[in-house]
């Protein structure tokens, strides 16, 4: 029976976690899609009068990886593999380039990114969106940025984009599906509430699920600072429904494969590290088909049942080859 089998293997397997080794907390990368809102121009700007020259669309996506946190409040990351497609003038032209983002702030949220960006393999220009307070809500990147900072002939990207989503989530903690085991619902598409969260962790991919360019990473957030255990299995749980397990729900069942054990760092946890293999390969995915995962931590605290662990909400991917 799948529920017992499910059952002994991870009871098995939790009782065990003090005993293996846990891999340390890796922030990235994530790989972000720009939207068909984002746009390219070059020309005047005040107070010069000249037209604008061209308009383009650009396409294409970014990496973008945690580097460091510092004393004043802002998180540092690397943007790195810009790769974009932009039509210019009936003439489609190839951006590639490099930079850095930092988001965050002790009294007033700013962001600002720079980017040194190459056309058709040229020398790279200096772009630079200054310190301004975001457009929309991190992990959006919605931004400008520019040579000149828009002032008389410059060239100008509005960027809007997202981490590149790989699947969807099912399986939710917050009523939409079977009951948290004692009333304790989390946020929209979470996991049950914990002890130390009342929205619950939550599961997301981003990246390409495919088994020839796999850039997947799941990111397990919301959880105590803790180890996280991230698995694969070959079938939803009561349909995608859930059933009680523990302090929240099982979502993964099936052909269950344990990937990593990560201890989260400020509730956070994601796999593959930067030194592992791909998701697929650590998955032992050889051929496209649909997977569904799922975290389970550590919450020591017995706020609900008598267990001490809970589940973030399910994701399922489908690779492609």
């Amino acid at each position: 029976m799948i529920s017992l089998r499910f059952s002994a293997t991870f009871t098995a397997l939790f009782l065990g976690l003090a005993a293996l080794p846990i891999q340390a907390q890796s922030t990235g990368p994530i790989q972000y899609q720009l939207e068909n809102t984002s746009q390219y121009s070059e020309g005047c700007y005040p107070p010069c009068l000249c037209p604008i020259l061209f308009n383009g669309m650009p396409s294409g996506t970014f990496v973008l990886r945690y580097a460091v946190s510092d004393p004043a409040g802002y998180t540092h990351y690397d943007i790195t593999n810009v790769d974009w497609l932009v039509g210019v003038n009936g003439t489609l032209e190839h951006v590639t380039g490099s930079g850095q983002y930092r988001h965050g702030g002790q009294f007033v949220v700013q962001e600002e990114l720079t980017l040194d960006l190459s056309v058709n393999g040229g020398a790279p220009e200096h772009f630079d969106s200054g310190l301004v307070i975001p457009q929309s809500i991190f992990p959006r990147i919605d931004i400008t940025i520019s040579i000149n900072g828009m002032y008389c002939y410059d060239k100008v990207y509005s960027l809007f984009s997202a981490p590149n989503v790989a699947g969807t989530p099912f399986c939710t903690g917050d009523g939409a599906g079977t009951a948290c085991p004692c009333g304790n619902t989390g946020a929209p598409g979470n996991g049950c509430a914990n002890s130390l969260n009342p929205a619950g962790a939550n599961l997301v991919g981003n990246g390409t699920p495919s088994l020839a360019s796999d850039s997947v990473v799941l990111a397990s957030t919301g959880t105590p600072s803790a180890p996280v255990l991230f698995f694969q299995g070959t079938q939803r749980v009561n349909g995608g429904m859930g059933s009680v397990f523990g302090d929240g729900l099982r979502c993964a069942a099936g052909n269950v494969q344990r990937l990593r054990i990560v201890q989260a760092v400020s509730g956070e946890a994601r796999v593959p590290g930067p030194l592992d293999p791909p998701l697929s390969v650590i998955g032992g995915i050889s051929a496209p088909g649909t997977y569904d995962y799922q975290t389970w931590y550590r919450n020591s605290s017995a706020f609900c049942t008598p267990a001490v662990f809970n589940l973030a909400n399910g994701y399922e991917i489908v690779w492609t080859p």
